[in-house]
């Protein structure tokens, strides 16, 4: 049977995590084997209860023993959170594990399965305009023209022999810079 539990915004981490296998309430919220969703970020986490058990008075030596499955850094504090929360007398703690995570379906899914996809229109590059546009070189050490590398923040031309690290918004200002190079490297080699 599916239960309804809610949680803290404080103890979500620690749910997902595997931290926080148990929990504290004032009455029993479920028995053996009934499961219970949990919302974290755009996870939907589902959780089934493994032992429910009673706790007559919550001592400082219970506190000891459990205080690590309910999300706690130390007894002292899951102390101090149950008398915030009045949690001294007739309680009950549910263990459970989780069973299995998904991810929310997005509202973008939703509208990709309910309609028909139209074929994207083919990406055409641009055109460099004609003053940007430059003639490569060859490589003066392996005597071919470099490649075009393509990145995310840029373009740059490499040999590959010889390869340079810088990279350029455009492909124009990337093969300047390789023309520069192979000029620079030409006039090394020339006595």
């Amino acid at each position: 049977m599916q239960i309804d539990l809610k949680f803290d915004d404080r103890f979500l981490e620690a749910l997902w995590s595997g931290e926080k296998t148990s929990t504290i309430r004032r009455s029993k919220k479920g028995e053996w084997d009934d499961t219970f969703f949990v919302e974290y970020g755009d996870l939907i986490m589902e959780f089934v209860i493994t032992r429910v058990a009673y706790i007559p008075e919550m001592s400082k030596q219970i506190a000891e023993n459990i205080y690590l499955r309910e999300g706690f850094y130390s007894s002292q504090d899951l102390m101090d959170y149950c008398k915030e929360r009045g949690y001294t007398k007739d309680l009950y703690i549910h263990l459970f594990r989780l069973i299995h995570q998904r991810r929310k379906p997005k509202e973008r899914d939703r509208i990709v399965t309910t309609t028909v996809m139209k074929m994207p229109e083919p990406i055409i590059p641009e055109q460099l305009p004609e003053e940007d546009t430059v003639e490569l070189k060859k490589c003066p050490i392996c005597d071919v023209f470099p490649k075009l590398m393509e990145y995310p923040d840029g373009y740059l031309y490499q040999c590959q022999v010889y390869r340079r690290g810088e990279r350029f918004p455009t492909k124009a200002l990337a093969a300047k810079s390789w023309n520069n190079w192979v000029k620079y490297i030409e006039e090394q080699e020339d006595p």
